[in-house]
């Protein structure tokens, strides 16, 4: 395609010069300018314009698409993830001054067209009343030629009369060079309504793809579970959503405040023109927080960065949310410092289970029974068994079966 605009553009500029004739120097010499197609050919650059900040538009979409479907061991990879940013950046660069070069020469043969053609319209409608005029005056010098009976005066009106018919000729010539080159006038308007077509098919096809490449981004987000939004020109939003799966009550998830987390990135562009990440909010806090910070900021690597935010929150969220839960149907204790949960068994005289959740809980279901206190045959977590589904709630429900009927 840039093949083909390149050549469509030279063969208008070669159009145009071929407008510029010596022999046409009686009538103007500055006959080099078109002004009547100012407003197709407007309209023609203003759709370049349009077509080129989509060009660019799609194609940063598809580049940060391109990141999130790569598996996740790859985004660990800094050394990588920078020469694919550099080869996109030049990829871009390149585009983009493709496109102003492409926009600036359509310009120039755009006012170019516009001013001459006016200009040749102008002095084809005087010519031809010239032309009018000299005709009248051609016949009535024939009319009076008979009648003249002195030679000097026959002398002067036969010279009159050449000079009118010279003048005639002459003027029937700039009409005919007129006429020729409204002839090419005409057949570059009809290439610059071709190009024209071309740049809305590749429009078309633009927005295309870039629904195309909207709707494989909303798929990609159900999948990783968080979503990403672009804010202003230099601000990147990331929304984290807890998985409602790993929670027995999907609904109770969905109405905690604490079920969304979002992470602003703002960036600024530095001298090379790249950009850099200036500042990254929380609007939650949770562990390791400015430490994880520090570490996106010093290696830059924002992939890794929203990976390790995700693992430090997700278990956090799902570990509360599910507690929440288990609050409505068991009498529990929850010590959040230890990562402690006690039971009050009911139906029991006084039976008290310490439960020890990991920290990694959702991810890891290694719960350990620690101690029962206050059962009447002495029972201890060595007198029982773990249950067959490990979550907190599966031993929670476990337990309150087991001791609930001694």
């Amino acid at each position: 395609m840039e093949m083909e605009t390149t050549k469509t553009l030279l063969k208008t500029q070669k159009a145009l010069s071929s407008l510029e004739s010596p022999r046409f120097n009686v009538f103007d010499t500055n006959l080099t300018h078109l002004e009547t197609l100012e407003e197709t050919l407007y309209c023609l650059g203003q759709n370049v314009a349009v077509c080129r900040n989509e060009f660019l538009t799609t194609l940063s979409k598809q580049l940060l698409l391109s990141e999130f479907q790569k598996d996740s061991h790859q985004w660990l990879t800094v050394t990588q993830a920078e020469k694919d940013l550099v080869e996109a950046l030049n990829i871009l660069s390149e585009k983009k001054s493709f496109l102003k070069r492409k926009d600036n020469q359509l310009e120039e043969t755009t006012q170019i067209a516009s001013e001459a053609l006016s200009t040749m319209k102008e002095k084809m409608a005087i010519i031809s009343n010239k032309k009018g005029q000299l005709e009248n005056k051609y016949n009535d010098l024939t009319k009076l030629y008979p009648k003249v009976a002195n030679i000097q005066h026959l002398i002067q009106l036969k010279e009159a009369i050449d000079k009118v018919y010279k003048l005639l000729e002459s003027a029937t010539k700039a009409q005919n060079i007129l006429r020729n080159r409204l002839h090419r006038l005409e057949e570059i308007l009809q290439i610059f309504q071709y190009l024209s077509t071309e740049q809305q098919i590749i429009e078309n096809e633009t927005k295309n793809r870039l629904k195309n490449l909207q709707g494989t981004i909303g798929e990609l987000e159900e999948c990783t579970g968080f979503s990403c939004y672009i804010k202003g020109d230099n601000s990147v939003q990331v929304e984290f959503l807890a998985s409602p799966p790993v929670v027995e009550k999907e609904e109770e998830l969905a109405n905690s405040t604490d079920s969304k987390l979002t992470v602003t990135m703002d960036f600024s562009v530095n001298n090379q023109g790249h950009l850099w990440l200036t500042d990254i909010q929380l609007d939650q806090n949770i562990e390791w927080a400015e430490s994880l910070k520090r570490m996106a900021q010093e290696s830059k690597d924002l992939s890794s960065f929203i990976i390790k935010v995700n693992k430090v929150w997700l278990p956090k969220v799902t570990l509360n949310s599910e507690i929440s839960s288990l609050r409505k149907r068991h009498a529990i204790d929850w010590i959040p410092e230890k990562n402690l949960l006690l039971l009050m068994v009911k139906h029991s005289n006084n039976v008290v289970c310490s439960i020890k959740v990991p920290p990694s809980y959702p991810n890891s279901d290694k719960i350990i029974l620690e101690s029962i206190t206050g059962h009447p045959s002495g029972w201890t977590s060595s007198n029982i068994s773990p249950p067959t589904k490990t979550t907190l709630s599966g031993w929670l429900s476990h337990l309150e079966r087991l001791l609930g009927q001694q």
